[in-house]
């Protein structure tokens, strides 16, 4: 493949990569397969449903933070993790609660958590775009001074 045959290939890509929903995206799809690892890992060595996903999700906490202020908002203010973690104690809550009422539906384990990723997914791209890396006011005159 010539070097104009893969720029032609790039070219769409770059242009998604500007839109933050599409670097959501694939740190989210990052995210989502270490995090269902990271579950399993704990499940398996377990046998603890609400130990593995809590603690599957608070170790990945941290993870998707530097993941999504690097990769998807381009900033990673260390004085806002309190706030992204405060933010995430009701998900990590709500989630571990819902896979155990899924797995006392008969879902097995390793479903449960797979059928709550949208609501996760949704959730994490709103506490992240709207409370945890929203621009303050300085950043946002800084940006429109520079357009």
């Amino acid at each position: 493949m010539g070097v104009t045959a893969m720029n032609a290939l790039l070219k769409p890509l770059q242009r998604l990569w500007r839109w933050s929903i599409f670097r959501f995206a694939v740190a989210g799809v990052i995210n989502t397969a270490l995090g269902y690892a990271l579950y399993l890992i704990i499940y398996y060595a377990s046998r603890d449903v609400w130990f593995a996903a809590t603690g599957s999700v608070s170790i990945m906490l941290v993870i998707s933070y530097l993941m999504g202020g690097h990769i998807v908002f381009n900033k990673v203010p260390k004085s806002r993790f309190i706030i992204y973690a405060i933010s995430w104690l009701g998900l990590l809550w709500l989630n571990g609660t819902l896979v155990v009422k899924l797995t006392q539906m008969d879902i097995s384990a390793e479903l449960a958590p797979l059928i709550l990723l949208p609501m996760n997914a949704v959730c994490s791209f709103i506490i992240q775009k709207f409370v945890v890396f929203r621009p303050t006011l300085t950043t946002s005159l800084r940006n429109n001074r520079e357009d």
